[in-house]
């Protein structure tokens, strides 16, 4: 796969992670951690349609 591709879900499970640690250490919730957590869970979906997929296969 091309590198892009492979970045752009490295940096998804990166920011699911630290989303994860930050609500850990605060002990809450932000509206903000929802929301970078549903667009994160987006961002995986589309990467991993098979159009997407193909467009970025080497």
């Amino acid at each position: 796969m091309h590198w892009s591709w492979t970045y752009c879900l490295y940096c998804t499970f990166t920011l699911i992670f630290w989303i994860q640690i930050q609500m850990i250490f605060l002990q809450a919730v932000h509206w903000l951690h929802s929301f970078y957590m549903l667009f994160a869970v987006m961002l995986i979906f589309f990467a991993l349609l098979p159009q997407v997929r193909n467009l970025y296969r080497k």
